[in-house]
């Protein structure tokens, strides 16, 4: 079976292998010749075809040929010449709108190329080109008017067709024709000669426009120009130039000048400046264009002197930027550019497009050397010293600097406005002015001035920085649209604890930020609506968990508040759903302030219950204030219900005024403080406010009920005896013109019967009630009687049998009845005092009584009982002012007056008068101040007579006078103290400020006058007595004349001292108060303050023989710095300078006829000594006073008396003080050029006599005040006397070994006191040691160097390595052992003595004890070798 199976395969095979055999020789051949014959068909066919295309080209073009000549025809047929029908036959054509290729998708590229090749397929192609040159110069016609449109189409971009739309190139047809070889040099000549007639043609007429264009085909002309033909076309312009007539068009020729190549832009720079030389103000006009061009260093010099000479001068605005764009681009020094933009500039007179423009090339500048350029405009600006120097862009790069946002940045512009604020020169003016006049350029970095602001705020510096902030803070709301930033800021600020302040007069400046808000506020409706949507922010403040204000921060604020949501009309500026959005916002703030008042109110703590009563107070006055009361019913009301007042914001005011008196309850300090602050809101005041008459009534009529169910009582009551203590009518007082009264004032009982506290409320009710009275009816002469009523007292009350009593209780009520009593007569004083002469004449009574139950309190005080306080009456009774009465009572204490420890050795208080001290020293007792302060009209008593001297019956003597003045410095210290007033009452600086120009001044100069001359009449008498031979004693009127003297000179120097005045906006006021203090006619003066300062000065030194004690002296000299300081004046300051040494050399004596003595005297030596040792204008006079109080050391206490007879021996660490402070002013404010060998030489001389001094005074105190003047000196020296050093030493070797020995000897020496000061671990010298080191280090270093370079020998000093000896010339001891002798060889000082500040009285009189530990030694462990530092 398998057999059969292979054989069937076998076969397949074979018939397989018989399909694939190769076809016979025959039919191969056959195949081919097949296909030979059918590729000739093909063939064939494709001549037939080539054929029939070649006929139909050749068709086609001669169809296209009689086209062509057909067209050419119609061409000339309308006048076209050959030129204009050559560029038609190239697709070129002439249309309305200009040239236009006909065909679509060409550009001037393809017609170039096309154009080109068909001028050389011609064979004479050279006479047609001439022949087309011939006709365009023909076509191109720019004089002729009628033809100047074809020649701009001519010069205009070709149009193209893409598709159905049409566009213009930049490319004109003369472009291309300048392309072509042909045509360019005959063509650029064309064009030239063409613009050369026409500018000579038209002349002024000319357009920039037809210039602009001929000179625009020449733009390309550097790569297609030979140079025989760009030198051509270079010198040709020039000449067109200068027939060029219009500006503007010589602009356009010049700015063309850019597209010349490099070579030709620097030589057509020079050209320009030869051309236009003499006429610079025409030069200026084409500096923008020299900015784009190639400008070698010689020229570009040239330029920059010509743009700095036009700045300097008067130049037109509109090139500013321009010349300071050439001035960045050419200039080589940064510092060229800086001067130009601080000295040259006029911003004030720039426009706001001109300085955005100038501020985008200084962008460009800090970009583009941002480091060199910075560094070394904040350097110049770090060296300003004046105001005139300080430019108003320096700010503004200060802000630009800050505004980089590096850290670096930011703290190295924070450092540099410290300084200039410093130094006084950022005034209100200037930041006006600075923010008026870049206001956008601020805008922009607002943002980073912030943050500047905030940096600034959390600085620990002197207090001028509150008035450069709150400047700024108001300026920047203005301009600024982020509001809610600023108010965020300002607000973050006010919520700051008063310990974490970073002024010492922190709350000024809060009451800065207040007033910040209040000028915002009144700025624009604007303003307002955007504080009042950020309340929210706002209220912060008044969380008083958190915050902390005085009572004056939170009334201002409080104001603020109420004076948003009520006062403020916002319709006329808001519409719609704008102002539903404000009334959503003042209904809330409302609601918010209503319900702080309430909660405030029921406080259980007194201090927030008084905050409370300030809110409630302020919002019954925003309520009652310009309302219309014809809504609200008639006027009569009754006083115990509102009830009868409709609904409405008068009825809100009394049921509120209602709530506060009944949160008091039986809190009698609180409801006076309450009447205290009505009183204060209510009083008249010259604005134009009108309070509702119908409230006026309803709280008059209940303060009114109050003050007659307190204190009145029939005059003709029986008094019982209470404790031994019988009760009289006292200080009753009868005239002619009134009735006896029927009741007197019940004091006593109410005090030692009913032992009530309703005392404290009756000051405050009557004058609640009187204010009140003043608006209702005008006057309060119906209230006379009142003043004229007598008093329920002890009947031994206000004389000299009265005494305390020994029960403690009793003592008390006492005390208490005496402060009552003063303060009732006060306020009864202060109420009548402008009453007609009638009631005036009882008010001069009870002065004289007021003074002489003070004057008995001052005695009675002095045996004051323990624990005893007396009744707080001020509505701010704060812990400052419990201090103060806490250390009266602690020093009255004491039953022996011992010397005070040098902590305490500070001028006195302002303390109760010891009984043993002379009483006339200090008429007015301290403790008035507390008691209440007496209404400002108490100054109108100043017009009144005084007796000087003799007897006087109803008149007024020295003793009212004195009281009366200081009564005035009190309130002008409140005025002017913002501290003060949160003690003091609520005073007005404005209103004060009018009160003491128009009244207050005159009466006190016309008394100080009055005074002068009975001083000169009694100094006469008593020259006569002494010619006689007798002694004259000082009566009780000289030593009063001498208080008072001295009293108004001290006043005047307050006032004209207060920083309120010395504003800008108070020149005036200032100038008149000036003029009011000379007796003469100053008519002659004008406003002049040179003139009037130094008439003042002038009078004043001529009344120097009045001032008969140290203090009048004191006062005197202090007087005329103010003066001279307000407008300085060298002659002035020499007469001050001399008066003052008269005084140092001038034996003060008391009454007694003894020499003064104490530490208030050696306080206000010091005060002398500052002002004399000011002659020292340099190192030579300097050197002269440090040889003096040498020779003081020297002589005997006897003979060093004789030259400041005042200062003893062992006082003259006072000397010392004051003249090392005036070394160091000197060194620091050494000019360079001055610092020669003469300069150095004295101050080594100096810096030896003073260390001389030093060792002989023997106190720490004394040689750390010498050391650190040592540290400037050797800071000056080492920053810039080195390099005088080093050419001197070239020139003077000796010179140069004897002055470092000097400084080497000073230094050695000062190394010996410091090692031992340093091992008694003195802390106040420990501290400045590494300065000292350092300074050290660098002399030694320098010294080294400049020694090495000149080849000195070493031997000419002495080296090495100090050892610690101290200066005795023994080794010191370790200070690793706690030292267990107390003796020292220097005087042991309290390291505090040096922290206090110059102006403190320190007593520096050495005991005995202290004198005898100078010669012992240290006793402790050997110390090792090593320097201290």
């Amino acid at each position: 079976m398998f057999r059969k199976k292979f054989k069937k395969q076998e076969w397949q095979l074979k018939s397989n292998s018989s399909i694939s055999r190769p076809l016979p020789v025959q039919e191969s051949q056959r195949i081919q010749v097949q296909e030979q014959i059918e590729k000739e068909k093909e063939n064939q066919t494709q001549i037939s075809q080539s054929e029939n295309l070649i006929n139909a080209t050749q068709s086609r073009f001669k169809s296209q040929r009689a086209t062509l000549a057909r067209l050419t025809q119609q061409q000339i047929d309308k006048g076209k010449n050959s030129f204009e029908i050559v560029l038609y036959n190239n697709g070129l054509e002439f249309t309305e709108i200009g040239c236009e290729l006909v065909e679509a998708n060409r550009d001037p590229v393809t017609f170039i190329r096309s154009f080109r090749c068909f001028l050389t397929s011609q064979n004479d192609y050279k006479q047609r080109i001439q022949q087309y040159l011939n006709d365009f110069k023909n076509d191109f016609n720019i004089i002729d008017d009628d033809k100047v449109e074809k020649a701009e189409k001519y010069m205009r971009g070709i149009f193209i067709k893409d598709g159905e739309q049409k566009h213009q190139t930049q490319t004109s047809l003369i472009m291309c024709m300048l392309a072509i070889d042909g045509f360019k040099d005959q063509l650029t000549k064309i064009l030239l000669d063409r613009l050369k007639e026409y500018v000579i043609d038209k002349k002024e007429s000319a357009t920039a426009l037809i210039v602009g264009l001929v000179l625009t085909q020449f733009k390309f002309t550097d790569q297609i120009l030979d140079d025989n033909s760009y030198d051509f076309l270079f010198e040709e312009l020039f000449k067109i130039l200068n027939e060029t007539q219009p500006a503007e068009c010589r602009e356009v020729i010049v700015s063309n000048f850019r597209e010349l190549s490099i070579l030709k832009q620097e030589e057509a720079a020079r050209r320009i400046f030869a051309l236009y030389e003499d006429n610079k103000s025409e030069l200026l006009k084409f500096i923008d264009i020299l900015c784009d061009m190639s400008i070698d260093p010689l020229t570009s010099q040239k330029y920059f002197a010509v743009i700095q000479e036009h700045m300097e001068n008067e130049c037109s605005i509109e090139h500013y930027p321009a010349m300071i764009k050439y001035s960045q681009y050419y200039s080589q020094s940064p510092i060229d550019i800086i001067e130009m933009f601080r000295e040259h500039v006029k911003w004030e007179k720039c426009g706001r497009k001109v300085i955005d423009e100038i501020f985008k090339l200084i962008d460009k500048l800090l970009k583009r050397d941002h480091l060199n350029v910075v560094e070394k405009w904040m350097n110049i600006i770090s060296l300003v010293n004046n105001k005139e120097d300080l430019k108003l862009l320096d700010f503004v790069m200060l802000l630009k600097v800050a505004d980089t946002n590096t850290e670096n940045e930011l703290r190295n512009v924070k450092k540099i406005i410290q300084e200039l604020i410093t130094k006084g020169l950022f005034t209100k003016k200037y930041l006006r002015d600075t923010f008026k006049l870049f206001k956008p350029v601020i805008d922009e970095v607002s943002q980073t001035f912030l943050e500047l602001l905030d940096a600034l705020q959390k600085t620990r510096d002197s207090s001028m920085l509150y008035g450069f902030l709150a400047t700024c803070y108001k300026l920047l709301f203005r301009i600024s649209k982020d509001s809610k930033a600023i108010i965020g800021s300002l607000t973050s600020f006010l919520c700051e604890k008063r310990a974490s302040l970073p002024f010492s007069s922190g709350s000024e400046f809060k009451i800065t930020i207040l007033n910040i808000f209040y000028d915002v506020m009144n700025d624009t409706v604007s303003s307002a609506a955007a504080l009042l949507v950020n309340y929210k922010i706002l209220l912060r403040v008044l969380d008083y968990s958190k915050v902390e204000l005085t009572f004056n921060e939170h009334r201002l604020f409080m104001e603020f508040l109420c004076t948003l949501v009520y006062k403020i009309d916002y319709s006329p500026l808001f519409k719609g759903t704008q102002i539903s959005y404000i009334n959503e916002n003042i209904d809330t703030l409302r609601e918010h302030l209503n319900m702080l008042v309430v909660k405030q109110t029921n406080n259980p703590e007194e201090k927030i219950k008084q905050i409370g009563q300030i809110s409630g107070v302020k919002l019954v006055s925003s309520l009652v204030t310009n309302c219309n009361d014809d809504e609200h019913g008639s006027s009569e009301v009754a006083t115990n219900s509102s009830e009868s007042i409709p609904k409405g914001p008068i009825r809100d005011a009394t049921e509120l005024v209602t709530m506060m008196i009944t949160q008091c309850g039986s809190n009698q300090e609180m409801l006076s403080i309450l009447f205290d602050e009505l009183s204060n809101e209510f009083k008249p005041t010259t604005n134009d406010r009108q309070i509702s008459s119908i409230f006026l009534n309803w709280l008059g009529e209940m303060s009114l009920e109050q003050l007659e169910g307190f204190v009145l009582i029939p005059v003709d009551t029986q008094h019982e005896e209470i404790n031994g203590i019988k009760l009289i009518n006292k200080f009753e007082l009868h005239d002619d013109e009134f009735e006896n009264p029927e009741h007197a004032i019940n004091l006593g009982n109410i005090i030692f019967r009913d032992k009530s506290k309703h005392m404290v409320v009756i000051p405050s009710v009557f004058k609640l009630t009187r204010l009140i009275n003043l608006h209702r009816f005008g006057n309060i002469e119906h209230m006379a009687g009142l003043c004229s009523m007598s008093l329920v007292l002890p009947s031994e009350f206000g004389t000299d049998d009265d005494k305390l009593s020994d029960n403690e209780e009793i003592a008390t009520l006492q005390l208490d009845l005496y402060f009552h009593t003063c303060n009732w007569l006060r306020e009864i004083i202060g109420a009548f005092i402008t009453s007609d002469v009638s009631i005036k004449k009882l008010v001069k009574q009870r002065l004289k009584q007021l003074i002489a139950i003070e004057k008995q309190l001052n005695r009675l005080l002095q045996k004051i009982p323990k624990g005893y306080i007396p009744p707080f009456l001020e509505f701010s009774i704060n812990e400052d002012q419990q201090k103060i009465y806490q250390n009266i009572v602690k020093k009255f204490s004491e039953t022996k007056i011992a010397k005070p420890p040098k902590k305490m050795r500070k001028k006195n208080d302002q303390t109760i008068i010891d009984e043993s001290s002379n009483e006339k020293s200090s008429i007015n007792i301290k403790s008035s101040q507390f008691c209440r302060e007496m209404d400002n009209q108490i100054a109108s008593l100043l017009k009144e007579k005084f007796i000087l001297k003799g007897k006087q019956n109803e008149e007024f003597s020295t003793v009212e006078l004195i009281y009366l003045l200081e009564d005035i410095h009190s309130k002008i210290s409140s005025a002017f103290c913002q501290r003060k007033i949160e003690i003091k009452n609520f005073t007005d600086e404005d209103s004060f400020v009018a009160l003491l120009k128009n009244e207050i001044l005159p009466n006190i100069v016309k008394n100080f006058y009055k005074i002068i001359d009975e001083m000169e009449h009694q100094r006469n008498l008593s020259i006569e007595i002494d010619s006689n031979g007798e002694e004259m004693s000082l009566g009780d009127d000289e030593i009063y004349m001498r208080i008072a003297f001295s009293l108004i000179l001290e006043i005047f120097n307050m006032i004209f001292s207060s920083k309120k005045l010395k504003q800008e906006e108070n020149t005036e006021i200032i100038n008149e108060m000036l003029k009011s203090l000379l007796k003469s006619d100053t008519a002659h003066l004008r406003s002049d303050q040179e003139l009037i300062c130094s008439a003042i000065i002038e009078k004043f030194v001529d009344i120097e023989r009045n001032a008969q004690n140290l203090e009048s002296a004191v006062n005197l000299i202090n007087f005329l710095v103010t003066i001279n300081s307000i407008y300085k004046d060298r002659i002035s300051t020499g007469r001050i300078i001399e008066m003052a040494e008269r005084f140092l050399r001038t034996r003060w004596v008391d009454e007694n006829r003894k020499l003064e003595q104490g530490s208030a005297v050696n306080s206000k030596l010091e005060i002398l000594l500052k002002i004399y040792v000011k002659k020292a204008m340099n190192q030579n006079q300097m050197k002269d006073l440090v040889a003096e109080m040498r020779e003081i050391s020297k002589l005997s206490d006897l003979a060093a008396n004789k030259i400041f007879p005042c200062i003893s021996k062992s006082n003259l660490i006072c000397i010392l003080r004051i003249y090392i402070r005036r070394q160091s002013e000197l060194i620091n404010s050494a000019k360079v050029p001055n610092m020669n060998f003469e300069f150095w030489s004295f101050c080594t001389k100096i810096e030896k006599e003073l260390l001389e001094t030093v060792k002989f005074l023997k106190t720490q105190v004394a040689f750390n005040l010498f050391l650190k003047n040592f540290i400037v000196y050797l800071r000056k020296f080492n920053s810039e006397g080195l390099t005088f050093l080093n050419d001197f030493a070239k020139k003077d070797r000796n010179g140069f070994i004897q002055l470092v020995k000097e400084i080497q000897h000073i230094r050695r020496m000062a190394h010996g006191l410091a090692c031992e000061l340093k091992h008694l671990k003195n802390n106040s010298i420990a501290s400045i040691l590494p300065t000292a080191r350092q300074q050290f280090e660098v002399f030694y270093q320098s010294v080294s160097g400049i020694a090495k370079r000149i080849d000195l020998p070493s031997n000419n000093f002495n080296t090495g390595q100090l050892r610690n000896f101290g200066i005795d010339g023994n080794d010191i001891f370790s200070q690793n052992v706690e030292c267990e002798s107390t003796n020292t060889s220097i005087n042991v000082e309290s390291d505090e003595e040096e922290e206090e500040n110059d102006d403190e009285n320190v007593d520096l009189n050495l005991s005995e004890e202290d004198e005898e530990n100078f010669a012992d030694k240290q006793q402790a462990s050997f110390r090792s070798r090593s320097t201290i530092y």
